[in-house]
């Protein structure tokens, strides 16, 4: 989550595009041809500052999500093998904060 996001925000972190460059070449090359779910997870805290923005939690999912979608197309991942999820706060990992922010590239 945070390694990828800033609290309440969609936009990819600039350092997380190494990581993501790291996933696009595995997901072309050991795992080409699959279908890839991205699925965006957040924790159960209601958004407060950005609710204008998102609404609630599975918004902000759905978007980041996307964003990582996004991303791994520009990176070559063929887009028909993409599909994206937002789960908000509904597939909790546990009772940490950090674990439920997150999003996973599911192969």
């Amino acid at each position: 989550g945070d390694v990828l996001f800033d609290p309440g925000v969609a936009t990819l972190k600039p350092g997380a595009k190494a990581t993501l460059d790291k996933i696009a070449a595995a997901l072309n090359g050991d795992y080409a041809g699959k279908a890839i779910r991205v699925e965006g997870h957040t924790d159960a805290d209601p958004l407060v500052k950005t609710k204008a923005q998102w609404g609630d939690n599975r918004n902000l999912s759905a978007a980041r999500a996307i964003a990582v979608t996004r991303y791994l197309e520009s990176k070559g991942v063929d887009a028909k093998r993409l599909a994206s999820v937002g789960f908000g706060e509904h597939h909790p990992r546990g009772d940490a904060k950090n674990k439920n922010r997150r999003v996973e590239i599911v192969v």
